[in-house]
Protein backbone atom coordinates (compact mmCIF):
# COMPACT_ATOMS: atom_id res chain seq x y z
CA UNK A 1 0.00 0.00 0.00
CA UNK A 2 2.78 2.29 1.10
CA UNK A 3 4.35 1.84 -2.64
CA UNK A 4 0.74 2.87 -4.19
CA UNK A 5 0.99 6.11 -1.82
CA UNK A 6 4.63 6.83 -3.03
CA UNK A 7 3.02 6.43 -6.86
CA UNK A 8 0.19 8.44 -6.19
CA UNK A 9 2.69 11.11 -4.67
CA UNK A 10 5.16 11.06 -7.84
CA UNK A 11 2.46 10.94 -9.94
CA UNK A 12 0.58 14.20 -8.30
CA UNK A 13 4.58 15.77 -8.33
CA UNK A 14 4.75 15.16 -11.82
CA UNK A 15 1.67 16.17 -12.96
CA UNK A 16 2.39 19.90 -11.06
CA UNK A 17 5.52 19.92 -12.88
CA UNK A 18 3.69 19.64 -16.34
CA UNK A 19 1.33 21.74 -15.13
CA UNK A 20 4.02 24.76 -14.54
CA UNK A 21 6.04 23.79 -17.48
CA UNK A 22 2.81 24.57 -19.18
CA UNK A 23 1.93 27.94 -17.75
CA UNK A 24 5.87 28.95 -18.11
CA UNK A 25 5.18 28.45 -21.70
CA UNK A 26 1.92 30.24 -21.81
CA UNK A 27 3.36 32.86 -20.60
CA UNK A 28 6.51 32.83 -22.75
CA UNK A 29 4.68 32.10 -26.10
CA UNK A 30 2.49 35.61 -24.67
CA UNK A 31 4.99 37.38 -23.79
CA UNK A 32 6.81 37.08 -27.36
CA UNK A 33 3.57 37.35 -29.07
CA UNK A 34 3.20 40.36 -27.52
CA UNK A 35 6.38 41.91 -28.20
CA UNK A 36 5.86 40.83 -31.84
CA UNK A 37 2.83 43.00 -32.20
CA UNK A 38 4.32 46.02 -30.89
CA UNK A 39 7.05 45.60 -33.32
CA UNK A 40 4.96 45.18 -36.32
CA UNK A 41 3.09 48.33 -35.25
CA UNK A 42 6.54 50.36 -34.83
CA UNK A 43 7.25 49.03 -37.93
CA UNK A 44 3.80 50.07 -39.43
CA UNK A 45 4.19 53.81 -37.89
CA UNK A 46 7.70 54.14 -38.70
CA UNK A 47 6.12 53.28 -42.58
CA UNK A 48 3.20 55.96 -42.36
CA UNK A 49 5.78 57.54 -41.27
CA UNK A 50 8.18 57.31 -44.25
CA UNK A 51 4.87 57.71 -46.44
CA UNK A 52 3.97 61.20 -45.30
CA UNK A 53 7.81 62.54 -45.70
CA UNK A 54 7.22 60.88 -49.10
CA UNK A 55 3.89 62.72 -50.14
CA UNK A 56 5.89 66.02 -48.69
CA UNK A 57 8.58 65.58 -50.38
CA UNK A 58 6.65 64.91 -54.06
CA UNK A 59 4.10 68.21 -52.87
CA UNK A 60 7.22 69.98 -52.55
CA UNK A 61 8.69 69.48 -55.62
CA UNK A 62 5.58 69.95 -57.60
CA UNK A 63 5.34 73.63 -55.65
CA UNK A 64 9.00 73.86 -56.94
CA UNK A 65 8.47 72.60 -60.37
CA UNK A 66 5.43 75.32 -60.81
CA UNK A 67 7.16 78.26 -59.01
CA UNK A 68 10.00 78.08 -61.61
CA UNK A 69 7.77 77.95 -64.54
CA UNK A 70 6.14 80.97 -63.19
CA UNK A 71 9.11 82.66 -63.36
CA UNK A 72 10.11 81.50 -66.86
CA UNK A 73 13.18 79.76 -65.49
CA UNK A 74 12.05 76.27 -66.19
CA UNK A 75 9.63 74.26 -68.93
CA UNK A 76 8.81 70.73 -69.79
CA UNK A 77 11.73 70.56 -72.82
CA UNK A 78 14.17 71.64 -69.59
CA UNK A 79 12.72 68.97 -67.74
CA UNK A 80 13.23 66.06 -70.00
CA UNK A 81 16.71 66.99 -71.04
CA UNK A 82 17.52 66.98 -67.17
CA UNK A 83 16.33 63.99 -66.35
CA UNK A 84 17.94 62.19 -69.84
CA UNK A 85 20.81 63.59 -68.35
CA UNK A 86 20.83 63.02 -64.36
CA UNK A 87 18.59 59.67 -64.94
CA UNK A 88 17.95 58.09 -67.92
CA UNK A 89 21.84 57.80 -69.22
CA UNK A 90 23.17 56.79 -66.06
CA UNK A 91 21.36 53.99 -65.79
CA UNK A 92 21.85 53.19 -69.18
CA UNK A 93 25.50 53.32 -68.53
CA UNK A 94 25.17 50.93 -65.90
CA UNK A 95 22.95 48.59 -67.74
CA UNK A 96 25.67 48.42 -70.24
CA UNK A 97 28.45 48.21 -67.55
CA UNK A 98 26.64 44.93 -66.44
CA UNK A 99 25.72 43.61 -69.32
CA UNK A 100 29.52 43.79 -70.17
CA UNK A 101 30.62 42.39 -66.65
CA UNK A 102 28.16 38.93 -67.27
CA UNK A 103 29.52 38.46 -70.67
CA UNK A 104 32.97 38.61 -69.55
CA UNK A 105 32.13 36.42 -66.60
CA UNK A 106 31.22 33.75 -69.51
CA UNK A 107 34.30 33.93 -70.89
CA UNK A 108 36.47 33.48 -68.16
CA UNK A 109 37.66 36.90 -68.04
CA UNK A 110 36.17 38.44 -64.92
CA UNK A 111 39.34 37.26 -62.59
CA UNK A 112 41.29 39.92 -64.28
CA UNK A 113 38.66 42.88 -64.64
CA UNK A 114 38.98 45.54 -62.41
CA UNK A 115 35.74 47.02 -61.06
CA UNK A 116 35.48 50.59 -61.38
CA UNK A 117 34.17 52.31 -58.15
CA UNK A 118 33.03 55.83 -59.12
CA UNK A 119 34.29 57.68 -55.92
CA UNK A 120 38.03 56.91 -56.71
CA UNK A 121 37.93 57.50 -60.35
CA UNK A 122 36.39 61.15 -60.54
Amino acid sequence: MATWTAIGWLLVAVLALAAGLLGGLLLVSWRSRRQWIHSIKYVIDRLRVAEADLRHLEEDLYVLKIHLQRRGQLDDEDLSELRRELIDRPRQLEAERQELLKEASKHGVSERLVKDVPDILQ
